[in-house]
């Protein structure tokens, strides 16, 4: 199946199951995504009720334009119990890595996770950590809309990662 198809099932149902990823990498997808059309990505590991609306806590809305970084927020929680912090390179290269530091208790890696797919309007990368975070200001109350949700499964994250005691 081509990106142009699975983009299409995309735009018309809303959802993207990780079937339609038999022959192609989604990894590669989300990339393609970002570069012909300009959409950046928010990996969650909830799934919202269809017809809903990304919200934000903390008046800031995250996304990146990364397809390897998305996969890594969908699929990795950064709010694990015992947990201190989430560190990865925002490199482009094939040599990503995801570092957890502390004893976090539970599963460190998620079995399935979900990227929303969202135009880029309103996100800036200025001011931010890394090339691969773009950030919106979301006040309190406001909603983000998405195009569509793409389900993420553990074998779709090509890197390692590991924890280090701190």
């Amino acid at each position: 199946m081509d990106f142009e198809k699975i983009l299409n099932v995309g735009l018309s149902h809303k959802y993207i199951s990780h079937e339609n990823f038999t022959s192609s990498r989604l990894e590669d997808f989300l990339n393609w995504l970002n570069k012909e059309k300009g959409y950046l990505f928010h990996g969650s590991g909830t799934l919202i009720p269809q017809g809903e609306k990304l919200i934000s806590g903390r008046g800031i809305f995250h996304a990146t334009d990364d397809g390897g970084v998305a996969i890594i927020k969908a699929l990795f929680p950064n709010n694990l119990p015992g947990q201190t912090n989430l560190d990865y390179r925002l490199n482009k290269g094939n040599s990503q890595e995801v570092i957890i530091e502390g004893k976090p208790e539970g599963e460190v890696i998620r079995q399935k996770g979900y990227i929303y797919v969202l135009e880029g309007v309103g996100f800036s990368n200025e001011d931010t950590q890394g090339v691969a975070e773009y950030i919106k200001p979301l006040s309190k109350g406001k909603e983000q809309d998405y195009l569509f949700v793409i389900e993420v499964k553990k074998r779709d994250f090509n890197y390692s990662y590991k924890v280090i005691d701190k």
